[in-house]
């Protein structure tokens, strides 16, 4: 969750001296339904306004393209969801909050949805084939 994130960001920074810091949260949040889109946003705007203030340059991983990839059948019914169907307000929830960040957020760089359509086994998680596809989208970003 982006909470955890913010959380232990400051740590990380501490650490050492960041040129680059790549975000890619937020799903979990959407997955909540007690975590609002406006809570979700402002902690990453926090985590973009700490990276920047720290003299890197933040990216914004989208995600990955909603239509076709996040398949509600594919999905586990589970104590929260209690049907399949129970996950679609939560893909449109996930759908909204990609669609905000652009808008959102302020001092970042995006980094496109990747498009890995139906390249995964319950609905939600990227196979290995999207997770190279999603590594080879990212690494294009990076200043070697």
């Amino acid at each position: 969750a982006t909470k955890w994130m913010l959380q232990n960001l400051p740590a990380q920074l501490s650490t050492k001296k960041y040129d680059q810091i790549y975000i890619y949260g937020g799903v979990n949040d959407a997955w909540n339904s007690s975590i609002k889109l406006e809570t979700t946003l402002n902690n990453l705007q926090s985590m973009v306004d700490m990276g920047n203030q720290n003299g890197a340059d933040v990216f914004i991983i989208l995600g990955y393209e909603p239509l076709g990839f996040m398949d509600y059948n594919k999905m586990s019914v589970t104590r929260y969801q209690k049907t399949k169907e129970d996950n679609l307000p939560l893909i449109e929830k996930y759908k909204q909050y990609q669609s905000l960040i652009p808008t959102t957020i302020k001092g970042a760089f995006l980094v496109n949805k990747f498009q890995i359509p139906n390249m995964t086994g319950d609905g939600i998680h990227p196979n290995s084939k999207a997770q190279k596809i999603m590594a080879d989208d990212i690494s294009k970003t990076i200043n070697l």
